[in-house]
C-alpha cells in the first residue's frame, strides 16, 4: 500500500492531500472475533473482522465516500 501511494505521489496521479490522508500513520492488525447466530439452530458462528485503526482503514474509508457519490448519481 505504502508503495503504490508513493508511486502515486511521485507520478502525480493524486494530490498531496489525499495522499497524506491515505498514507498509514499506523499499523494495527484486523481483530478478528466471531457473533452467534441465535435465529439459526444449533447456534453457528457468524464471523467477523473489524479494520478500524488497520493500515488500510482510511484508504478503505476514501473509497467508500467515493463510491457512495457514484452510486448517488446512478
Amino acid at each position: 500500500m505504502i508503495n503504490l501511494l508513493r508511486s502515486w505521489d511521485k507520478d502525480k496521479t493524486i494530490p498531496k492531500p489525499l495522499y497524506y490522508r491515505l498514507y498509514p500513520s499506523q499499523e494495527k492488525p484486523h481483530k478478528f472475533y466471531s457473533l452467534l447466530k441465535i435465529h439459526d439452530e444449533n447456534l453457528p458462528l457468524r464471523p467477523i473482522v473489524s479494520i478500524t485503526g488497520s493500515i488500510a482503514y482510511q484508504a478503505v474509508k476514501y473509497l467508500a465516500s467515493v463510491l457512495r457519490l457514484l452510486v448517488d448519481l446512478s
